[in-house]
């Protein structure tokens, strides 16, 4: 898993952990987040930085604007317990 956080200033979902991508509505896991300026391709997101996300238990795999992602509700709730 590709761990690597290319420019500071985010505080969402860090890779392994679960997160929302309100733009399909999915929740997946995080794999690694970077700047889209460090990108060879065109990632097509609005943001500063890509995140790749990968399906709970296999599926296929997509990139979100990593601005853009939050906690699963379901997550959050178990934080404050």
């Amino acid at each position: 898993m590709n761990v690597r956080m290319s420019d500071s200033g985010y505080h969402g979902p860090r890779p392994g952990e679960r997160a929302y991508d309100p733009y399909t509505g999915q929740v997946g896991v995080l794999q690694s987040v970077h700047s889209v300026e460090d990108l060879l391709f065109d990632p097509q997101v609005d943001g500063k930085r890509i995140a790749f996300m990968r399906p709970e238990g296999g599926g296929i795999e997509w990139t979100a604007d990593a601005d853009e992602l939050r906690f699963p509700e379901s997550d959050r709730l178990q934080k404050r317990e």
